[in-house]
């Protein structure tokens, strides 16, 4: 696959007008709060492998981030049987994004379990992993001038355009920082 293209450059006060409007949303600021159970939720010492412990994971995060999976349970049991999950996600490994969304139900599109599991990874570590929504791919397609967001469904391309937008920008961001200024960019209609 080829790598990602350049992007532009994002300036600090184009990311601080973001940062001042995501301050001023008072459903921002619940989202805030939703961000901070979730990650309790994945940060405890709780086990990929358990299905009780994975289960609790797969319904906070489906419900406070609204990923409108339908079976929930389901969806937990295929967490708990990807192999040597927890080492994997540890090192960051784009498949695993890939193999939590090869999860199937009839009532959940292909898109909305991908975007469930760059969630799941993301909480899991932080660090390694991004948030893939419609939003975020919007801007990092206007930001890179991608012609389509169907790449952007490939994590380890999502991931690798991700990366690009991080090292363009002349200052220090997190993982969680890029998501959500990406993700408040598009929500003011600022491209």
């Amino acid at each position: 696959m080829m790598p990602p293209p350049k992007p532009n450059k994002l300036t600090l006060d184009e990311f601080q007008v973001c940062q001042q409007a995501r301050l001023n949303l008072p459903k921002w600021q619940a989202g805030k709060h939703s961000f901070q159970v979730v990650k309790g939720v994945f940060t405890n010492p709780l086990s990929h492998t358990d299905l009780n412990e994975v289960l609790l994971k797969v319904a906070v995060l489906n419900d406070l981030y609204r990923t409108f999976l339908r079976a929930p349970f389901s969806m937990a049991k295929h967490i708990v049987e990807i192999p040597d999950f927890e080492r994997r996600v540890k090192e960051g490994d784009p498949s695993v994004v890939m193999e939590i969304a090869k999860w199937t139900h009839p009532a959940n599109t292909s898109e909305q379990v991908y975007v469930f599991a760059t969630k799941y990874c993301f909480f899991s570590n932080m660090e390694k992993y991004f948030i893939y929504d419609e939003r975020i791919a919007r801007q990092i397609s206007l930001l890179l001038s991608l012609p389509d967001t169907k790449k952007l469904l490939d994590y380890a391309y999502f991931s690798g355009c991700m990366n690009q937008v991080l090292v363009s920008i002349d200052f220090s961001l997190t993982h969680a920082e890029l998501d959500t200024y990406l993700w408040m960019r598009d929500r003011e209609g600022e491209f």
